[in-house]
């Protein structure tokens, strides 16, 4: 069962300060202690917490990993073991999925531990990545985001896949028409 207590102290300059403290005991039995400055926000804490500790998919802070040690052990799966049961991807492939990895993805939120990471921050780094590269390279990075926080999601590094159903949709409006001939008008033509 976790509970709200307040915290006083003084701060250097001598100014009372106030936050609230939630301590719980995690799936494993271990206490566990985090800190919040409002307590709606500690209260919504112990909400969620006890979905995820029902599900036994909580993970604490201390104990998460980055989004950058997250991709690291998706590209080393997609590589050598393979994903979800398949076999390791081609060569060109790993080789895209590094670039995203690499020039798209660590530069943008890769010092973001996986629990704390949320639906506005991926739908923020997708309009990030917009304003940077091409619609398709965005979809295909979002894409290979998904895929990164699939696997650390089977793996019970983070309870959910946060960046499942933020897509960008690709326009059809930009293509022309096919225009095809009637019958008459290929007679004519031949």
């Amino acid at each position: 069962m976790a509970s709200i207590r307040p915290v006083e102290w003084k701060k250097a300059d001598g100014t009372p300060s106030r936050a609230f403290a939630v301590d719980y005991k995690d799936q494993s039995g271990r206490r566990r202690v985090k800190q919040f400055k409002k307590r709606r926000d500690a209260n919504e804490f112990i909400t969620r917490l006890g979905g995820e500790l029902s599900a036994g998919t909580h993970v604490a802070d201390r104990d998460s990993i980055t989004v950058a040690e997250a991709a690291s052990a998706w590209l080393e799966a997609c590589e050598h073991v393979g994903r979800n049961g398949r076999e390791p991807v081609e060569k060109h492939t790993l080789r895209q999925y590094k670039s995203h990895v690499e020039h798209h993805i660590l530069p943008l939120i890769g010092g973001v531990r996986l629990n704390q990471l949320n639906k506005p921050q991926i739908v923020k780094f997708r309009s990030q990545l917009l304003k940077m590269r091409s619609r398709a390279m965005t979809s295909k990075v979002l894409t290979s985001l998904s895929g990164i926080l699939e696997e650390a999601q089977a793996a019970g590094s983070v309870a959910q896949n946060v960046a499942h159903g933020v897509r960008l949709v690709t326009s059809s409006r930009h293509k022309q028409e096919v225009f095809v001939p009637s019958r008459e008008t290929i007679k004519i033509i031949l």
